[in-house]
């Protein structure tokens, strides 16, 4: 399941927009792969560090940063800045349905816009040619939906949706609070991707806790105080307008956990 919790954890989630592009470029539209007809807005991670006697420290990171949502970024600053990260950080990459879904489209947009991301393509050892990251199976990057259901899924194959997954643990996952815009451009619709991909990440920290949990990275009384870690940020969040998200985010986690209690969960 989880074979190990890294001193590095990053458990991300990204949001796309079509690419104006692409029609520019006489790209046929309806084409299936993403890759070639949207463009990467935002980048958001929840990260874990784990100083060197095992204290947890959280923070919800974004690209572009919420406060700065208004103003979007060049699609190469966020696809490049998230992924030479990965290559000099080398974190534990969490991500759910990724392997085929968010992590093969920063991948894709990476080649599309000849982005250098020599780490995060360093092949995975003893598969020659493989990148590691992009690996199935690969402990480096777990995509929680390849572990659950204990099985791969091909590039474009539906998954079990995060939101059933993560409402039968007693998660929330709040995305779809935060639809965006027909017009899909402007200030609205980037603060609506922000605002979605934040939620997507939160949702996919916390279901990967569980499972480490589950797998025995953590007894319950770890297991509490972790996800006490992040209630605790979410509440410091709250207070920052640029978060709208945080408390709708506290409020659901807690009814959640309240209906769970009630079914004896």
């Amino acid at each position: 399941m989880i074979p190990a919790v890294g001193d590095l954890v990053l458990a991300f989630a990204c949001e796309s927009l079509p690419d104006p592009d692409a029609v520019r470029l006489g790209i046929a539209p309806d084409g299936s792969d993403d890759a070639l007809r949207r463009r990467v807005v935002s980048v958001a991670m929840v990260r874990r560090t784990a100083a060197k006697d095992g204290t947890p420290d959280l923070a919800l990171l974004a690209i572009p940063k919420p406060e700065g949502a208004f103003a979007p970024l060049p699609e190469r600053k966020i696809v490049g800045s998230f992924l030479a990260g990965i290559g000099q950080r080398r974190p534990q990459l969490i991500g759910y349905g990724s392997h085929g879904g968010d992590l093969l489209l920063l991948a894709r947009r990476a080649i599309v816009l000849g982005i250098p991301a020599r780490g995060f393509f360093q092949a995975a050892p003893g598969r020659s040619g493989q990148p590691e990251y992009l690996s199935s199976g690969a402990d480096c990057s777990p995509d929680l939906a390849e572990r659950f259901a204990d099985r791969p899924f091909a590039p474009g194959e539906p998954v079990p949706p995060l939101r059933d997954v993560a409402a039968a643990c007693g998660i929330p996952e709040l995305s779809e609070a935060f639809p965006v815009p027909a017009s899909a451009d402007g200030e609205g619709a980037l603060a609506a991707c922000t605002a979605r991909a934040c939620c997507r990440a939160l949702t996919v920290y916390l279901l990967w806790l569980r499972m480490a949990a589950v797998a025995g990275h953590f007894d319950a009384i770890g297991y509490a105080e972790e996800q006490e870690l992040l209630r605790q940020h979410l509440m410091h969040l709250s207070e920052n307008p640029a978060y709208p998200f945080a408390e709708p985010f506290l409020e659901a986690w807690d009814a959640l956990t309240t209906a769970a209690e009630s079914i004896g969960r």
